[in-house]
């Protein structure tokens, strides 16, 4: 059977009802080879096996890959190190830059913020405000019983008569007799409404340009910040691509159990490759499939069609076991949309085709490891574990998911540590999950649901009762017609789209087309290592 990938698709079917889907392989269709040579030869054959399976008409994916330096390695150890700190560097430096810019622009703002209010003012005519910005700002500043405020003592209305007055107030008389208040306060006022009215006309021109320099440091700003991001994203993808095996708990312990050496100098490099490509069966007098505008043969959508719940609720969104349970951030609605972009994006670039219904399905983990012996001799060693499987284009499909998803996981691990998401949200939808009220995010109603479990748990055996009734019901038929033979159960009844005929159809046409590219990729290998076919 084909090796298990990330997602746990059964290695049988054993609970996967055939027709539903195709996951199998020859048990024959798996193999370990390895080469041990001089330094490089390893290194061709791995580049030559991808060009080869290229000119098979596969299409390949490199899912994972992981690096492991020994220190006693000096040269290759230092190099990697030295490559990764010198990223790590750059990278902290970038972002204190991003810190440093974002702290300038958040005082920008509250600056343009406070210039937004005054020219406000000036735009409504809000004379009230502005006399009251003068009141706080400038006058108070005039020194002790020259203020509004300290001559509130000896004229308790003094500074709500200079509110009700306007530009036009500036005659002692009129003003006393206007307020009517004593000509003493009546000199104040006009003195200080005078004073006002300069103070107004400079404050405008000087807000105005003062609102335009800000802007403008505002909106380089912006870009900056935005400019910075973009620069530290491609040193974020080498820091990443360089990824220690060490960080991950099975590899240390691997490491720590392995034959190597300690004392000596050793490396390792591990890949995961995926190759694929349509699964061609020749038939007799079967009509060619030809599809129009891009449609999926006979409309069965890898994704949609309704026989495909079941690879949904087990290998998409189960919980345990499904690509929502190794992508924590992922959701239903993520899931879907993803999906239906995807679908495209693999027809028009060739990953899918929509005529194949089945695939011939190849997988690689790659392990290159470089050893330094007593002097100076350096030997590379190249293992390939290949297994081979028949798949339906449902199952291939999800696959295709998990590497979007992989893809999709780098550039969350990017504008996480670019401050710009958190578990693959963005930093304004959490704020609308985390203060609704606040940020104009949807309350969440609580639902009150009741449920019984006894008598859910009696549908469901009820059903499942009645089903296998029907099976027999139809197996007694069938008997009558055949003289008492009848073939397997799911042979006989078709739950799904696909082949269901495992026995005789999948056994004698496809596995035999999936073991004859399994023999020509394992032995082009042979090949390229000197042995004699």
């Amino acid at each position: 059977m084909c090796s298990d990938f990330m997602v746990k698709i059964p290695q049988n079917f054993s609970g996967l009802p055939l027709g539903v889907a195709l996951y199998a392989g020859p048990l024959e269709c798996n193999t370990r080879l390895e080469f041990t040579g001089k330094m490089g030869v390893a290194s061709n054959i791995y580049y030559s096996l991808c060009s080869e399976l290229n000119k098979m008409g596969l299409k390949i994916a490199k899912l994972d890959e992981y690096l492991v330096v020994n220190p006693m390695h000096t040269e290759y150890y230092e190099k990697t190190i030295r490559q990764k700190q010198k990223l790590e560097e750059t990278i902290k430096i970038g972002l204190s830059s991003v810190a440093r810019t974002v702290s300038d622009y958040e005082l920008l703002l509250h600056d343009i913020r406070k210039l937004k209010d005054v020219l406000n003012y000036y735009n409504n005519n809000d004379e009230h405000s502005l006399r009251a910005m003068f009141i706080d700002k400038v006058d108070i500043h005039t020194g002790e019983r020259i203020s509004m405020v300290t001559m509130a003592g000896r004229w308790p209305t003094i500074i709500s008569d200079f509110q009700q007055m306007n530009k036009k107030d500036i005659d002692t008389n009129k003003v006393k007799e206007k307020m009517s208040v004593s000509k003493a306060e009546a000199v104040v006022l006009v003195t200080k409404n005078k004073l006002y009215i300069n103070w107004s006309k400079m404050f405008l021109e000087t807000a105005k340009q003062r609102y335009k320099s800000v802007k403008s440091l505002i909106i380089s700003m912006e870009k900056t910040i935005d400019e910075y991001r973009g620069w530290l994203k491609p040193y974020i993808t080498r820091f990443k691509m360089i990824e220690q095996g060490l960080s991950r708990e099975n590899i240390r312990g691997d490491v720590f159990t392995s034959f190597c050496p300690s004392g000596q100098s050793v490396s390792n490099n591990n890949i995961v490759l995926w190759a694929w490509g349509k699964l061609l069966i020749e038939e007799k007098g079967v009509v060619p499939t030809k599809i129009r505008d891009n449609k999926f043969a006979f409309d069965i959508d890898p994704y949609d069609h309704p026989s495909n719940n079941y690879i949904k609720e087990n290998f998409i969104y189960d919980k345990k076991n499904g690509l929502i349970n190794q992508f924590k951030w992922l959701t239903k609605e993520k899931i879907d949309k993803t999906a239906s972009n995807l679908k495209k994006e693999l027809v028009s670039n060739g990953y899918l085709d929509p005529t194949g219904l089945y695939y011939v399905f190849l997988e690689f983990n790659i392990n290159r490891t470089v050893m330094r012996t007593p002097g100076s001799n350096e030997i590379e060693d190249i293992e390939f574990n290949i297994s081979a499987c028949s798949m339906s284009q449902n199952i291939l499909f999800v696959k295709m998911l998990e590497l979007e998803f992989k893809k999709k996981e780098l550039e969350i691990y990017i504008d996480e540590i670019l401050g710009l998401k958190k578990s693959g949200i963005d930093i304004d939808e959490l704020m609308k999950i985390e203060y609704p009220e606040i940020y104009g995010g949807e309350k969440k109603k609580k639902k009150n649901v009741t449920i019984n479990l006894n008598n859910l748990k009696s549908k469901i055996n009820k059903s499942e009762v009645v089903f296998n009734e029907t099976v027999d019901k139809l197996e007694m038929v069938a008997k009558s017609l055949f003289f008492g033979f009848i073939p397997d159960k799911a042979n006989f009844i078709k739950r799904g789209p696909y082949e269901h005929n495992f026995k005789d159809r999948i056994t004698k046409y496809y596995q035999p087309i999936t073991a004859s590219r399994f023999s020509a990729v394992v032995g082009f290998l042979k090949k390229q290592m000197g042995v004699i076919i």
